[in-house]
């Protein structure tokens, strides 16, 4: 009997050690800054698979699509680097880029793709150092590369910022409280704007009083869809702030 615990209780300890190495999935629910945060306050969906301290699988859906949208392999070597695979989808399903990391550091193979999902660049780094580049043609054959091919467009309320700043004019109503204490000054708030021009995630950056910053988020959380933020035609989440000054005259 002594022999037989013993031989269970040493396999018992084999069996905990290796529950504990088995990879483990769970679904998180992130913001726009990687923070996991409610379901009702997220952008992402991610179906995370990990085996602690030496791999770990990030399957990013965005809220908007039920499509996968990227995804993260890290590895972290015994040396302590961390190598990291970056592969993201287009909201129309096809390829946008593939990249690899060192660290923080691009290093090793860099693809892109077009709208189309065919091959547009290529390129080669060594620890952030650039060691080859290309652009590709729609056939596959290399060609000078243009540096005005990448985009970027910010996000946009309706009708320019003009438009917002008579919306906020006309929508603001200055809480009697605050008039009261005598309290101005002005409020900055964050958010983003995702990729069908919805707000999300909206939070207080810099507050002046409770009454004050109260009103600044009732009225942006009133506001209308945005025209979303573009990189090279693909409409993106983008982080956006917005000053909202309050003084009595």
């Amino acid at each position: 009997m002594k022999h037989t615990f013993l031989v269970v209780g040493a396999l018992g300890a084999a069996l905990t050690t290796q529950a504990q190495q088995a990879p483990t999935t769970t679904t998180l629910f992130h913001n726009y800054w990687s923070e996991v945060v409610p379901e009702e306050q997220a952008a992402y969906r991610v179906r995370r698979t990990e085996t602690p301290g030496i791999s770990r699988l990030d399957s990013v859906y965005r809220l908007v699509s039920p499509n996968l949208w990227t995804v993260y392999r890290t590895v972290w070597q015994p040396n302590g680097d961390t190598l990291t695979t970056t592969t993201r989808w287009r909201g129309n399903g096809k390829l946008f880029y593939v990249s690899n990391e060192l660290g923080t550091k691009r290093h090793g193979e860099q693809l892109s793709y077009d709208a189309e999902g065919l091959p547009r660049g290529r390129s080669h780094y060594e620890r952030g150092q650039v060691l080859s580049a290309e652009s590709l043609t729609k056939a596959g054959t290399a060609r000078a590369c243009d540096e005005a091919e990448y985009t970027e467009q910010m996000p946009e309320y309706p009708g320019g910022m003009e438009a917002m700043l008579r919306y906020l004019g006309q929508s603001i109503r200055y809480p009697a409280a605050a008039l009261k204490k005598r309290r101005q000054g002005r409020v900055f708030l964050e958010f983003v704007v995702n990729e069908v021009g919805e707000m999300r995630d909206i939070r207080v950056q810099k507050g002046v009083s409770a009454e004050l910053d109260a009103e600044a988020l009732r009225v942006v959380r009133a506001m209308p869809r945005w025209k979303p933020g573009l990189q090279n035609g693909e409409p993106v989440p983008v982080r956006y702030t917005v000053p909202i000054t309050f003084a009595i005259r």
